[in-house]
């Protein structure tokens, strides 16, 4: 999401709001794939572990099984295709359309810290 400075909330452009109902029900499909995929098997309650080791130990495989969860779902192409490209530099070029003269002038609220 491309960052946006205003000096007045006049300056401000109306939110987009999908209107095409097909689109929303996709949208909402996506999301709930995704924190199926990503919440599935997830620890609950309280866990107690003998060591500080034994408590790393446990939250590192946790971390390996929620990623291959991901690489399987994307490998599967249960990651919704409207989801579109991973976003890089390259295809952000364009968004910003406009920035302010003073842009890169120092803020005066932070002026007592400089």
């Amino acid at each position: 999401m491309p960052l946006e400075r205003f000096r007045d909330i006049s300056e401000m452009n109306a939110p987009q709001i999908e209107s095409d109902p097909e689109k929303i029900l996709q949208k909402i499909e996506f999301v709930w794939s995704m924190a199926s995929i990503i919440a599935s098997e997830e620890p609950r309650g309280l866990q107690k572990f003998q060591s500080i080791q034994e408590a790393n130990t446990a939250r590192q495989e946790y971390i390996r099984a929620r990623a291959r969860r991901l690489q399987s779902a994307e490998s599967q192409h249960v990651i919704h295709p409207s989801a579109g490209p991973r976003r890089t530099p390259e295809t952000e070029k364009g968004l910003i359309l406009h920035l302010s003269d003073d842009f890169d002038e120092p803020l005066e609220d932070f002026a007592d810290y400089s």
